[in-house]
């Protein structure tokens, strides 16, 4: 018979004293003094360390101790004291010590700055829990021989339930995995020596073994050299025997409700769109990937983080979920008839929320540390309205709540206007300040000539640019030119705020429709009274449009880009209100920019090098600039929707006839 003992009775704990009474294993009740914990026959793979042991002293001057510690609790950097103390380093204790010197020198905890300490932190800690690595345990099985022998049905499908839950719970020890995709020597050495000419193609690379182990194989090739002394071919060599291509990891499907003549699209009467139409919906099943079930129990050797179900790649040199592009992808899957698929790409996503508070820029780890613009609640509304699967929105709406907290804890900023009144927003706002490790060569060479907190704040700018999906445009940078003169974090951005807004009234909407009348009057309130933000911080009067709002300025960015119509396909605005949306519809007809041949570009800048501007158009800005004006009682709006969309299509329609291939943007 097994022992376990338990220390305290959690809610947790106590439905797994339930269960292994269930299965008639004995169970010994530590008292509270007890600090072991203790499991008969518990197999370790390390050494267990005692970071407070007297022995180890650099940990325990981080961890249980010393100045840093204090700080960080004196200044309630963090709510809960327990959040810090499980934050792994970036760096060796020495190393980190000596920074916090360098940083604070002889302050006293007092004299210490919060911001600068926040900073620190960012620098050089990782989120709690960046260490621990999901698993199912090697000898789980569905239905155990024990549980099997419970007589009575309903508490044998109960301690089938609670089997299931081992699966979460399983956590493994890998914080080597992030000095290998996210910094550290081997990443700057296949950097600095350009052994790929795409930054993102190392860090897609899966190892053959364990990442210490890679780790050690690197130290015992190369020693102490630094990166500039490492032999190029040697560095090769090494990368050949130790890692996969990119893409290894994935395994390419046909959809499991793919039809070649779906219903919607056999409805299109124009024969020469309906052809079209078909030949797109072939492509689900070259986009469609699946990942080697596998990685699951080996997820440390990837950059790729697991998820359970098919899912769309965009395609390219994105091998990879990315977030809103994931948006556009429902809806045309929805146009496919493709529900199930839908529904999987949804779930793959609160998979990732439930496992990470959030749903990052991309599946890849190395994204961790950013997100992009909120769409799984859009996802939601767009299959829910096509389904009307009550029970399936049931089990989604926490997990939505769960993401609009996480944006509401992380991503809001106030901003005190000049009517000396102050609101709270939203903004871009990564906390990464390194560079990013898909783009690492490019951020480096970007970063060029500035100091050392220069570069913090350039990288930061830089990812806060990448999370907002326009990586990148003059709508970032200080002086409409340069890169280098990026400075996303000092922008309050227009089109997140309607796309919050947005999501507030689509959670009001959902949770009404599944009779959760305390929540929808929730989100109702908390929109009404953003709507008042929107309109303070954002709208500007003399122009009659909403702007991003610069905050190092206090001033509006009164330059077009297509996000000022964001707030018109969002709704966030008083709908009686029609003078609005018509005095916007004003703004963007003076201004030109439904001329053009191919749509609506992303700026009228023409001296930019930069992507998201003049003269490429993208389908995302587009389509929300359609639909913003296809909502509109106004028919000259309705009218320009047509027109728009017409084009839009028709554009899209001459080059891929004539290259056989659907492009990110269009010129």
């Amino acid at each position: 018979m097994a022992t376990i003992r338990i220390s305290s009775l959690t809610p947790t704990s106590l439905s797994y004293c339930l269960l292994v009474s269930l299965l008639n294993v004995h169970v010994v009740y530590a008292s509270p003094e007890d600090e072991v914990l203790a499991v008969d026959e518990v197999p370790v793979s390390e050494t267990v360390v005692n970071v407070c042991d007297e022995t180890n002293t650099n940990n325990s001057f981080i961890y249980c101790s010393g100045r840093l510690l204090q700080a960080v609790n004196y200044h309630r950097i963090y709510k809960d004291s327990k959040t810090f103390v499980d934050m792994p380093m970036k760096k060796d204790p020495n190393e980190t010590l000596q920074a916090f010197k360098e940083y604070f020198g002889e302050l006293s905890v007092e004299e210490i700055n919060k911001e600068d300490l926040m900073q620190f932190l960012d620098e050089y800690f990782l989120p709690p829990g960046s260490e621990l690595i999901s698993c199912t345990p090697s000898d789980w099985v569905p239905y155990p021989r024990k549980i099997m022998q419970i007589t009575d049905p309903i508490l044998r499908h109960w301690a089938l339930d609670l089997n299931e839950i081992w699966k979460t719970l399983c956590k493994r020890v890998s914080i080597a995995v992030v000095f290998i995709y996210c910094s550290g020597r081997l990443l700057q050495a296949v950097n600095y020596h350009r052994i790929y000419k795409d930054s993102k193609t190392f860090v897609d690379m899966p190892m053959k073994k364990d990442p210490n182990e890679t780790l050690q194989a690197f130290k015992e090739y190369f020693g102490e050299l630094s990166v500039e002394e490492i032999n190029k071919e040697d560095l090769m060599q090494f990368l050949d025997e130790y890692f996969l291509p990119p893409g290894s990891e994935l395994i390419s499907c046909t959809p499991s409700d793919w039809v070649p003549y779906p219903r919607k699209i056999m409805q299109i009467t124009d024969p020469i769109l309906r052809h079209w139409a078909l030949d797109l919906n072939e492509i689900w099943k070259t986009l469609c990937k699946r990942i080697d079930p596998r990685i699951e129990q080996y997820e440390s050797r990837y950059s790729l983080i697991y998820v359970p179900n098919e899912f769309i790649m965009p395609g390219g040199r994105f091998r990879e979920f990315y977030y809103w592009d994931a948006y556009w992808i429902a809806k045309g899957l929805i146009a496919s008839d493709m529900l199930n698929t839908t529904k999987a790409m949804i779930l793959n996503l609160v998979h990732i929320v439930e496992k990470y508070g959030f749903v990052p820029n991309g599946g890849r780890i190395y994204y961790l540390q950013r997100s992009q613009p909120p769409f799984l609640a859009g996802m939601v509304y767009e299959y829910f309205e096509s389904t009307q699967d009550h029970e399936f929105l049931k089990q989604l709406l926490p997990t939505l709540a769960k993401e609009f907290d996480f944006w509401q804890t992380h991503r809001t900023v106030n901003v005190t206007m000049k009517d000396k009144r102050q609101y709270t927003v939203y903004q871009y706002r990564t906390p990464s300040n390194v560079p990013r490790p898909e783009s690492y060569h490019e951020d480096v060479v970007s970063a060029r000539g500035k100091d050392k907190e220069s570069k913090r704040k350039f990288w930061q700018d830089i990812a806060s640019a990448a999370e907002s999906g326009w990586d990148f445009s003059t709508r970032w940078l200080s002086d409409q030119k340069s890169l280098k003169q990026v400075e996303t974090t000092r922008i309050l951005p227009v089109d997140l705020n309607a796309f919050m807004c947005w999501n507030m009234n689509i959670l009001e909407y959902l949770y009404g429709r599944v009779g959760d009348l305390k929540n929808s009057v929730k989100f109702r309130d908390i929109r009404s009274t953003f709507r008042d933000a929107m309109n303070n911080v954002f709208y500007n009067k003399t122009l009659g449009a909403w702007f991003d709002y610069n905050v190092r300025t206090r001033h509006h960015n009164t330059d077009f880009y297509p996000s000022i119509a964001a707030p018109l396909f969002t709704g966030c605005y008083h709908l009686l209100n029609q003078q609005r949306s018509e005095r916007v519809f004003q703004l963007m007809n003076n201004s030109g920019v439904f001329l053009y041949p191919g749509g609506v570009p992303t700026s009228l800048n023409r001296n930019s090098e930069e992507q998201w501007d003049f003269p490429n158009g993208f389908g995302p800005l587009n389509h929300m600039i359609i639909e913003g004006l296809r909502k509109s009682e106004n028919a000259q709006m309705q009218d320009q929707a047509f027109r728009l969309a017409h084009k839009w299509i028709m554009g899209n329609y001459l080059v891929f006839r004539e290259t056989k291939h659907m492009w990110e943007k269009v010129c």
